[in-house]
């Protein structure tokens, strides 16, 4: 994956998405030759919060050790202040003039039919990680993000999960049962 994109995804402040992807029946290459991928996307997140401390005592310690041991891109730059055009380029790779998803699911805008929704023609990063014999998998709350607006292409409906407004809990504890 190019570091770009990963790098978008870790200060773009998007929504709680998990997209771990396993081993397929059929991997391109040995299964303990190829790490396990964990994506982690967030609302509202500003990166550089990640390390911020409250009363001397770290605000997200978990995150911040995440981030230690992981790779982590403090010059990341968001393709949009928005979670589905930001997250559309994220998986896709593409800004929003090209992908066409810019405006909300609730605006009526006859200029922009389809905007919403991201097409089918685009190859996203779940699509691209299934070809290279991973299984993707999606667990997210935001409503933004469903299968009707194009986000689980690459997935089977087993493997792509919604729960509108979930918490956080909740959601992390059904990607980990499913693995």
């Amino acid at each position: 994956m190019n570091k770009v994109r990963a790098g978008i995804l870790l200060s773009c402040g998007l929504l709680l998405l998990v997209s771990g992807c396993g081993e397929a029946s059929r991997p391109a290459t040995p299964p303990s030759a190829r790490p396990n991928i964990v994506l982690i996307v967030m609302d509202t997140l500003r990166a550089d919060r990640i390390d911020a401390r409250r009363n001397g005592k770290p605000v997200m310690p978990f995150l911040s050790r995440m981030a230690k041991e992981g790779d982590y891109y403090r010059n990341a730059i968001s393709p949009s202040s928005w979670t589905k055009p930001a997250l559309a380029s994220v998986l896709t790779g593409a800004y929003s003039n090209r992908h066409g998803v810019r405006h909300s699911a609730r605006l009526e805008d006859p200029e922009h039919p389809t905007s919403d929704v991201l097409a089918e023609s685009w190859t996203t990063l779940a699509e691209w990680l299934g070809a290279q014999g991973y299984t993707p998998w999606a667990f997210q709350t935001n409503a933004n993000l469903t299968r009707a607006l194009g986000f689980a292409q690459g997935y089977d409906e087993r493997q792509y999960q919604f729960s509108n407004g979930a918490p956080a809990h909740e959601v992390t504890h059904a990607a980990l049962e499913s693995f």
